[in-house]
């Protein structure tokens, strides 16, 4: 009795798992009339015809199709460059559209609100890593040789961020490169003077002491910079 039941279950267990040799497939003898062929091939269209009928997939009949995998051609038309999605034309294209500034990816225009927004978000939270310019560098190891504390990349009311922030006394401390910032003996920028303006009044509104040091100041005296800052320290010590 107990063996039979054990040679059922193991008789079960093989018949309802994959296909095995030997075993008759459920649909042998059985035979179909024409009509449930037709709703077997057919999707029941109105038309009676199958919806993928007639038509030819890329990835089997058209090796050039621009949207198989190993496709050849751009969707323009032209020709692929290699290792790319699109030909150099489209390419080329679609930077620009990234790299307008007026422009999102999409090509959708930046509003004035827009523009502040994003101004904003990136002074308040601004890259882990800085690349220190040379400039940097010069005025970083003359506060070390002086040991002046100081902090780096710090953001400020909500405006700028400066490059080193001398907290016990408030100052603000910028590294302005001659041709980014617009130097007047160099290369003059009226929006980039304009923009230093407002920033330099914002902050002195706040109470934080502003020093721009310019490239060429800095390359040709950097004694003198420091000695800038020196003064300054020692002007807000007396309490004046």
């Amino acid at each position: 009795m107990w063996y039979n039941i054990v040679m059922d279950t193991q008789i079960l267990q093989k018949n309802t798992g994959r296909f095995q040799k030997g075993q008759k497939p459920w649909n042998t003898n059985i035979h179909y009339t024409d009509e449930q062929k037709k709703r077997m091939n057919f999707s029941g269209l109105d038309k009676g015809r199958a919806w993928n009928k007639g038509q030819k997939f890329p990835q089997f009949s058209d090796k050039n199709h621009w949207n198989w995998k190993g496709a050849t051609i751009c969707e323009c038309g032209a020709k692929k460059s290699n290792s790319s999605k699109t030909c150099k034309k489209c390419f080329i294209k679609r930077q620009k559209n990234t790299m307008k500034g007026n422009k999102n990816g999409l090509g959708i225009k930046h509003t004035i609100e827009s523009k502040r927004l994003m101004s904003i978000s990136r002074i308040q939270n601004p890259p882990k890593i800085f690349k220190d310019t040379k400039i940097e560098i010069i005025i970083e190891n003359l506060l070390k040789k002086y040991r002046i504390d100081y902090l780096k990349q710090v953001p400020l009311c909500k405006v700028t961020v400066s490059d080193f922030y001398i907290e016990n006394y408030k100052i603000a401390i910028f590294c302005d490169g001659c041709y980014w910032h617009g130097c007047k003996l160099h290369r003059s920028i009226d929006k980039a003077i304009e923009l230093n303006k407002n920033q330099n009044r914002v902050l002195m509104e706040n109470n934080i002491s502003v020093i721009r040091l310019w490239e060429h100041e800095i390359n040709s005296n950097s004694e003198e910079c420091i000695n800038r800052i020196i003064n300054l320290i020692n002007y807000k010590q007396n309490g004046r």
